[in-house]
Order: C-alpha cells, then structure tokens, then sequence
C-alpha cells in the first residue's frame, strides 16, 4: 500500500504513525522480556519467606 502511494524512505520513517507503531512495539517487547526476571525473583523471595 505504501509503496503503491509513491512514498520514499524518509517519508516513512518520520511518519508520526510509524514511529508511534515502533515506540509502541519495543516497550511491549522490553516489558515481556523484563516479565520472566522480575516474576522469578519475586517467587524466589516469596519461597525462601515460607521455609
């Protein structure tokens, strides 16, 4: 579709919807990688409590 509207490069990655996309994409992406640290290290405070 992009390509059909004759936009170059520059275009669009300073399209304000791309960018917003991207940003949106790699806070997603950094808050699933940083899940499984955090959730392991609150089980494992959370286990040496009980015993």
């Amino acid at each position: 579709m992009i390509h059909s509207l004759g936009y170059g490069v520059g275009e669009i990655v300073n399209d304000k919807l791309v960018v917003a996309e991207v940003l949106t994409t790699l806070i997603c992406t950094i808050g699933v990688i940083l899940t499984v640290p955090i959730t392991s290290y609150l089980v494992y405070r959370g286990s040496k409590k009980v015993i």
